[in-house]
């Protein structure tokens, strides 16, 4: 089944790249992630167990120690701080598959050296660990299998619910980049990226001090204390941030225009499930490349049934080469758009080197639970899939602070 293209009415998601819902269904309203137990994410490492339920690695010995890390209202980055606060530890030493929601219940995997141990009495309230084993190397993201979510939504329309997923099921949606990638209420994240990557020192100070997160012990305000220490030198300015953060935050430029690539290629018409000789497609973990007309033929079945998906490259300066034809003219607009051109692009620092990504997201075991004035929403993505993108084509939302609570403050750090 080929999607349903309906543009947004959203601001902010305009702004990011967002310019499309991949469902025809009017949304179903209502807020998310009202308190953070109404969004609960579970990592899932192969074959398919979930972090929380892992009892063991099995090893006795090895030079990492091994934990479950649960959290509510609490940053993964925060937590790791304090994780490596009680191991007494750099946090450098303290590694995790991915970042999870602030505004939830998350459970994912951390490991630290062997040497070191943590206890969740020594951690403060909404953080816990739990000791499994040991491991002979750090986590690594690409060990992760994806993230199990379920998710509440209070105040939605229980039957536009059960219509827009039995559409997800049959066709997924664009695998855009979600809004945690570039900064709520505003995209900061992305704005900061810009200026950086243009050195625009008006553009970076606006920026950080727009930031709904600038506090004077922030990582902004490091940055805006160093671009006056060393009189507007933004790459100066910028080592104030840990290299994770400050690549999170670059990265995000990238996933703006991965965005607009996608976005363009729905406007102008192209086939997310039809595969043509050449196309790069993911199956099973693995890419693999259409080389004849009987191939593609065969991957897009796989396409069109969710088992396969077609991939389109991550911008950056190693990826170029692998646009071609209608992937090709997307690029070009997205990044003259941008004020950009592809020798720019070639020029971007080593974080940005790029990627490829499966253009289609397939909430996978998708389940609808209606609660009285709420309905609960389960499925399972893969890596890198994000589940603020699954809810945009529940709620269909102009409104951003919907999908957060309506924004209410948070309970904690």
């Amino acid at each position: 089944m080929v999607m349903r293209l309906v543009p947004t009415s959203s601001t902010y998601e305009t702004e990011i790249g967002l310019n499309f819902y991949s469902t025809s269904p009017p949304g179903a309203g209502g807020v998310a992630k009202l308190y953070p137990w109404d969004f609960v994410v579970d990592e899932v490492y192969p074959p398919f167990i979930r972090a929380s339920l892992l009892q063991s690695t099995h090893l006795r010995a090895g030079r990492y120690r091994c934990y479950v890390l649960s959290k509510i209202g609490h940053t993964t980055m925060y937590a790791a701080a304090q994780l490596a606060k009680a191991a007494k530890i750099s946090v450098d030493a303290i590694r995790y598959a991915g970042i999870k929601d602030k505004r939830a219940i998350s459970h994912q995997i951390v490991t630290i050296p062997a040497a070191s141990r943590i206890t969740s009495q020594s951690l403060p309230q909404g953080i816990k660990v739990r000791y499994i084993g040991y491991s002979s190397h750090h986590i690594a993201t690409r060990e992760l299998k994806g993230n199990v979510f379920r998710i509440r939504i209070i105040g939605a329309s229980s039957k536009r619910i059960q219509q827009l997923a039995a559409e997800l099921r049959e066709s997924g949606c664009l695998n855009y980049f979600g809004y945690q990638r570039f900064g709520i209420p505003t995209p900061v994240n992305l704005l900061i990226a810009k200026a950086v990557l243009q050195t625009d020192l008006q553009l970076l100070e606006q920026a950080i001090k727009e930031s709904p997160y600038a506090t004077p012990f922030s990582y902004e305000a490091k940055v805006i204390r160093r671009l006056k220490d060393r009189r507007g030198d933004i790459s100066r300015a910028i080592s104030a941030l840990p290299p994770r953060v400050l690549s999170i935050i670059l990265q995000s430029y990238q996933a703006y225009l991965f965005n607009r690539v996608l976005s363009i290629l729905a406007d102008n018409g192209f086939n997310f499930t039809r595969v043509r000789p050449g196309t790069i497609v993911k199956i099973f973990e693995r890419y693999v490349v259409a080389r004849t007309s009987w191939d593609a033929a065969k991957l897009t079945k796989l396409c069109s049934s969710g088992i396969a998906s077609i991939c389109v490259p991550i911008p950056g300066y190693s990826t170029l080469k692998l646009y071609r034809g209608p992937l090709s003219q997307a690029l070009s607009q997205a990044l003259r758009e941008a004020g950009l051109s592809h020798a720019d692009v070639k020029r971007w620092p080593s974080q940005l080197a790029g990627a490829i990504r499966s253009a289609v997201l397939w909430p996978k075991f998708l389940e609808v639970d209606v609660d009285r004035n709420s309905v609960v929403l389960s499925f399972y993505l893969e890596r890198g899939g994000y589940a603020s993108i699954v809810l945009r084509e529940f709620m269909k939302s102009s409104r951003i602070e919907d999908y957060e609570g309506g924004l209410r403050p948070p309970l904690s750090r």
